[in-house]
């Protein structure tokens, strides 16, 4: 039988964290290029990368006048 629940980040939101996705990128954006720091903490397999990429999306999708982000992933 096959997981349901695989370890791997998705864009797919399934577990409804588009609206802090959506709060974040909008605190990215308001930021206007001064520094800021937005930490995501969590345990192991709680969808951690996901809601990065749900960032992520959130803010290409955005019209920011335009402002272009750089998205930089590291795994450890």
């Amino acid at each position: 039988m096959k997981d349901v629940w695989t370890d791997n980040e998705t864009a797919i939101d399934y577990l409804n964290f588009s609206g802090v996705a959506e709060t974040v990128a909008e605190l990215i954006e308001r930021a206007n290029a001064r520094p800021i720091s937005i930490g995501i903490a969590g345990a192991w397999g709680v969808d951690k990368s996901s809601m990065i990429q749900l960032v992520q999306r959130a803010l290409t999708q955005r019209d920011s006048g335009g402002k272009k982000f750089l998205f930089v992933t590291f795994n450890a």
